[in-house]
């Protein structure tokens, strides 16, 4: 056997395939390797099949046991401590990952980083930086991003991109998924991740991406997103059955909010949930808890009870799932019009903040005081709103979701909720819009109250739209936000550009649309100063001095100095308002 595997021909391209996800070519790979060197070919084949779920966590913890009795080289017992605690991860069991955590002083730093190192310790790095997100401690996110950031490093030193985009798709799903904080930058993050990869044709990685995409969509309430994803998935025609699965679950989840929970619906997620479980259960973790939540939300109460006691007969693997599980049994009890006092429900709330879930906490208080509301405890219900608002975003920067569970008992739903889509009337605008751009800077009202748009992105967009006289094309767009991005990567920012405008101003989608590769905005229901004085341009002599008197700017001049296309209206703008004063 050779004393180090590093030197062994055809490892380093292995490893590539392995980044990559190309794992159909590994057989052949690691067969070669075991010409060489049979445990390093026995490691290789474990690596591959471990990464779609086709290999045990005994069979590993059995090849851990064979490497650290036979192996000259360290780097073979590392490997194999990555690929157990990624399929750890991946059944909910913690318990392997200290291994992970206490192996990691012991890796050689940059000097001795050979690709093979590289590649294994980026993965190591990844799985310690998770763990912190679904088993907090205190200074746990720093710690995470920490890892998470020198995890990347180690990737983008080996020149693996498929492992970049994982690491900061994965990290920001879970983070989505278990704290709530930031859902909608952690969805732009797991989309620009996702368009690192374009379409590479064999790779695993793709479609795990865009599950995770579709995941964390539907965590933001942003249906469309979730929708688009879940198909990319669906196309597949390699899919593995693990993910297959679980894309299942996700589509009858998507489907049971867009039908606001119709009977077909119900009975078609309890299936998909019933079909993961029989297959692969070890995959089941927050999907339970999370459906039967969402069927407690929609009013079938039952079900949830049905769905939530199944999840909770399950031991929990962490201190998170323990919290919410114990707050699933709760919504259950109060619902069953079993006595619950609010200072217990507060306590268990107090711990998912104190944890690192603070507004994760908020928005399950907004959801508990509804599921009093409806029970007839009105003063409970008042204690757990306030409790809740204190703690989620202004009613500007909530999810779909936590804009529906904050309204009152009898209050409108809140628009572009989930399950509420297709009750709205097409290009219908709840508040009146008002826009001013010929103005030193970009000023946007929702209902007469000033709404920030914190994206740079977004108030470009907006002025872009505005201004260009006829629909703004996809790659246009793209070109003028973002001038080096490939349109691969461009596209999924559109996207989520286009989503955050939706959002803020609390828009249907017909409004602001995109047909084909054109951009399109309705201007029904809209006050903008352009469009006003475009329009005063074709009228008497006075309204058009009117209009030009009234400017106090040039099309964000303050803000968007240097954007070409906007320079060149400008320039049609400042001709106009000289021909008006000159009286011609």
């Amino acid at each position: 056997m050779a004393s180090s595997p590093n030197g062994i021909p055809g490892l380093h391209e292995t490893v590539r395939m392995l980044a990559a996800g190309r794992l159909s070519e590994i057989d052949a790979a690691a067969g070669s390797l075991r010409a060489a060197d049979p445990l390093l070919g026995d490691v290789v084949a474990a690596d591959a099949a471990a990464r779609v779920g086709r290999i045990g966590l005994a069979q590993l913890n059995d090849l851990l046991r064979r490497v650290e009795a036979e192996a000259g080289d360290p780097l073979l017992r590392w490997w194999v401590l990555a690929i157990l605690g990624e399929r750890a991860f991946l059944d909910a069991d913690l318990g392997a990952i200290p291994l992970v955590a206490q192996v990691l002083p012991e890796l050689p730093g940059e000097p001795f980083a050979t690709l093979p190192l590289l590649y294994v310790r980026g993965r190591l790095r990844r799985i310690a930086s998770a763990v912190y997100l679904v088993a907090p401690t205190p200074g746990g996110i720093a710690d995470h991003r920490r890892l998470r950031d020198e995890a990347v490093a180690d990737f983008l030193r080996a020149d693996l991109t498929a492992e970049v985009a994982l690491t900061r798709g994965l990290s920001a799903a879970i983070h989505a998924i278990a704290t709530w904080d930031e859902v909608q930058e952690d969805l732009e993050i797991v989309r620009d991740a996702r368009g690192l990869l374009g379409d590479t044709e064999g790779s695993i990685w793709l479609p795990v991406l865009d599950e995770l995409q579709a995941l964390v969509a539907l965590t933001a309430g942003d249906l469309e997103a979730a929708d688009a994803a879940l198909a990319a998935v669906e196309r597949r025609q390699d899919l593995h059955p693990p993910l297959a699965a679980v894309a299942a679950v996700g589509r009858a989840e998507h489907a049971l909010v867009v039908s606001a929970g119709s009977a077909t619906a119900v009975k078609d997620v309890i299936r998909a949930l019933d079909d993961l479980r029989s297959s692969y259960p070890h995959l089941l973790g927050l999907n339970q808890l999370r459906i039967a939540n969402l069927l407690a939300d929609l009013g079938h109460t039952e079900q949830a009870r049905s769905v939530g006691l199944a999840g909770l007969a399950w031991p929990p693997p962490n201190a998170l799932m323990t919290l919410i599980g114990a707050l699933l049994r709760a919504r259950l009890e109060v619902l069953d019009g079993l006595p619950r006092t609010v200072d217990d429900i507060l306590a268990l709330l107090a711990q998912l903040a104190e944890q690192g879930h603070e507004r994760r906490s908020g928005a399950v208080a907004l959801r508990m005081a509804r599921d009093f509301d409806r029970v007839g405890d009105a003063e409970a219900a008042a204690t757990l709103r306030d409790w809740g608002l204190a703690r989620v975003p202004d009613a500007r920067h909530r999810t779909p979701w936590e804009q529906r569970w904050a309204q009152p008992p009898g209050a409108t739903r809140a628009p572009g909720q989930p399950g509420e889509t297709a009750r709205r009337l097409p290009g219908a605008v709840p508040p009146a819009v008002t826009v001013r751009v010929l103005t030193p800077v970009q000023e946007v009202e929702v209902g007469g109250a000033p709404v920030p748009l914190r994206s740079m992105p977004a108030k470009l967009l907006l002025a872009l739209l505005i201004a260009h006289p006829e629909p703004l094309h996809v790659e246009q767009a793209i070109d003028l936000l973002w001038p080096d991005a490939e349109p691969e990567v461009g596209r999924p920012r559109l996207n989520t550009v286009v989503h955050r405008l939706r959002t803020a101003l609390d828009l249907h989608p017909a409004v602001l649309r995109r047909t084909g590769d054109v951009l399109l905005l309705t201007p029904t229901g809209w006050d903008v100063d352009l469009f006003r004085y475009r329009r005063a341009l074709h009228g008497p002599a006075e309204d058009r001095i009117a209009a030009v008197e009234a400017m106090t700017g040039n099309l964000c001049h303050v803000q968007f100095p240097y954007d070409d296309h906007l320079i060149e209206q400008r320039r049609v703008i400042e001709a106009e308002v000289a021909a008006v004063r000159r009286g011609t």
